[in-house]
C-alpha cells in the first residue's frame, strides 16, 4: 500500500512543536509564516497555533505526545514564556490525552543563564530551545558557552534551529563548531542539521549524542536525499518532528510514511529515538 495511504499503527512523538498563548496565537503565527515565507501556504485548514488546537489535532492522528518550545527574541520575554510552556504542559496532563514535553528557552544576553535553565529544570520542562536566526546570535558565540555548558553538564537537550540560506546565524559551519567544542552535549540539530543548506548539512561530522529532527524539511527534499541523510548518520539519530503550526501533523506525518523507509526505521524516528534521548523508558 502506498506510504501516503496508510496510518502508522504505533506511536507516534512530534519532537518539534510550537505553541502560543490565545491571546497573541494568531498575530505570532503571521509574523513566522512571514519570517519564512510560508503566509501564501496558510489555508481554511491552518493550524492556529494555540494550546488546545495542537492537542485536538494530535488526538485525531495519533500523536501519543509533543515536544512543545516556544523563543525569546528579548532577554526580558524569557520567564514569561518558560512559564507558560510549563503551564501548557501541565494543562495536556490535566487533559488526559496527548501528552506535552516542554523546552525552555532561553537567550545568551540574559543575566544568570544557569538560573535560568536550571529552575526550567525543576519545574519539569525536558531541555531548551534556542533559535539563532529569530534571537539574532550566532549558534557559536562564546556568549553561548554557558548555555551549552549546563546541558552537557546537567543532560538537558538543546533543540537548535539550523540553517536558513538568508542567515548565518545558525549555518552548518557554526553548528560543527558547536558540536567539536562540546563533545557530550545531547544537541538535537533541527531541519536535518540545516534548513535549505541541506548540502552542506549533509557534510557535518555529528557527535556521538548529537540528533537531528526532520521537521520543515520532509516538503523540500526529494525522497531519495532524505533516505540518504539517514543512512549516512543512522537512524537511530533521527526525531520526526512537524514544526506545527507551520506544517499541519496529519499531512507531516502522512509526508513521512510516503518516504516507505524500513519499519524498523520508522518506529526509530517516530517513537524510539525519542524516548531513548529523553529517558521516558516505555512512556
Amino acid at each position: 500500500m502506498d506510504g501516503t495511504q496508510r496510518r502508522r499503527a504505533g506511536p507516534i512523538i512530534d519532537a518539534h512543536a510550537h505553541v502560543y498563548m490565545d491571546d497573541i496565537a494568531q498575530r505570532a503565527l503571521r509574523q513566522i509564516a512571514s519570517f519564512y515565507g510560508f503566509t501564501g501556504r496558510m489555508h481554511e485548514d491552518a493550524c492556529v497555533g494555540t494550546v488546545d488546537d495542537l492537542l485536538e489535532r494530535d488526538t485525531r492522528c495519533g500523536i501519543s505526545a509533543s515536544l512543545v518550545s516556544e523563543a525569546a527574541h528579548r532577554p526580558e520575554l524569557v520567564e514569561r514564556l518558560n512559564r507558560f510552556i510549563a503551564q501548557s504542559c501541565r494543562h495536556a496532563e490535566e487533559k488526559g490525552g496527548p501528552r506535552f514535553y516542554g523546552l525552555c528557552t532561553v537567550h545568551p544576553d540574559c543575566e544568570d543563564i544557569p538560573g535560568i535553565l536550571g529552575q526550567a529544570k525543576a519545574e519539569g520542562l525536558r531541555g531548551v530551545k534556542i533559535h539563532p536566526d529569530y534571537q539574532e546570535f550566532d549558534m557559536d558565540d562564546r556568549r553561548c558557552d554557558p548555555i551549552y555548558d549546563f546541558c552537557r553538564e546537567e543532560g538537558f537537550p538543546v533543540l537548535i534551529h539550523c540553517g536558513d540560506v538568508r542567515f548565518d546565524f545558525s549555518s552548518p559551519r557554526r553548528l560543527q563548531h558547536v558540536i567539536d567544542r562540546f563533545p557530550g552535549l545531547p544537541l538535537i540539530a533541527a531541519h536535518m542539521g540545516g534548513y535549505r543548506r541541506w548540502d552542506e548539512a549533509f557534510e557535518l561530522r555529528a557527535g556521538e549524542t548529537t540528533f537531528f529532527d526532520v521537521s520543515s524539511s520532509l516538503f523540500a527534499l526529494p525522497r531519495e536525499r532524505a533516505a540518504a541523510f539517514f543512512k549516512k548518520f543512522g537512524p537511530e539519530r533521527f526525531f520526526f518532528g512537524t514544526d506545527y503550526p507551520l506544517f499541519e501533523p496529519e499531512a507531516e506525518i502522512r509526508r513521512f510514511l510516503s518516504l516507505e523507509l524500513p519499519p524498523e526505521w520508522e518506529e526509530a524516528i517516530l517513537y524510539r529515538n525519542f524516548v531513548r534521548a529523553f529517558s521516558l523508558g516505555d512512556a
